[in-house]
């Protein structure tokens, strides 16, 4: 009788607890995630943005001017060789000029300034209007954005051209398979230098 009571009171309770829940009780207001809407708005989350571009290009041996890419460019011309009797073979390739479109090195530098060419954009398209600090920054981020188009340009030819920030992945498919013509990137690359010059 005493375990009865017990699992009524327990199942009206169960009950008064679903019914007293609110909708403005069950949403949840995230404070730990991040979005453009919530971050850039300071200087110190402008800067750190800006910091990211910076660290993209320092990353490591596969980082924007590593081992790697100087396996892309001076390997290939007379400035310097590799041994072919010792060395790993994805060098030795370079070195031949025997390189694939499979090659890991390829796809690691292509990647590497698509992904810096992301941070620049995010920075000049998300970067807080009414910060002083504004300008600045997004020269910064330009001239890298320059930059990152020059490499690829002079090593690939006509490339995508990505200037904004992308929100999903059709567009990202979209703007991947339409590559511009040099021309065209050239011009992208001297309008992010002048830019970047007038305010550095």
């Amino acid at each position: 009788m005493k375990f009865l009571n017990i699992k009524y009171i327990g199942s009206i309770l169960c009950i008064i607890t679903l019914f007293s829940c609110s909708e403005d009780f069950l949403e949840e207001s995230p404070t730990a995630i991040l979005t453009n809407a919530s971050f850039y708005q300071t200087e110190a989350d402008a800067i750190s943005a800006t910091n990211a571009i910076y660290a993209s290009i320092q990353s490591g041996n596969s980082g924007w001017y590593g081992d790697i890419f100087m396996a892309m460019t001076d390997i290939t011309t007379d400035d310097s060789y590799t041994d072919f009797t010792v060395g790993n073979q994805a060098w030795q390739g370079w070195s031949r000029l025997n390189v694939t479109s499979q090659s890991a090195f390829v796809a690691a530098v292509w990647n590497h300034h698509y992904r810096t060419i992301a941070r620049t954009n995010a920075v000049i398209e998300n970067v807080s209007e009414s910060l002083e600090i504004r300008d600045r920054l997004v020269a910064e981020a330009k001239f890298f954005r320059g930059l990152a188009y020059f490499d690829l340009v002079r090593l690939f030819g006509d490339v995508p051209v990505i200037t904004s920030v992308v929100k999903n992945l059709d567009d990202a498919f979209a703007i991947a398979s339409e590559r511009k013509p040099s021309v065209e990137v050239y011009e992208l690359i001297e309008s992010d230098l002048m830019a970047a010059e007038q305010v550095l």
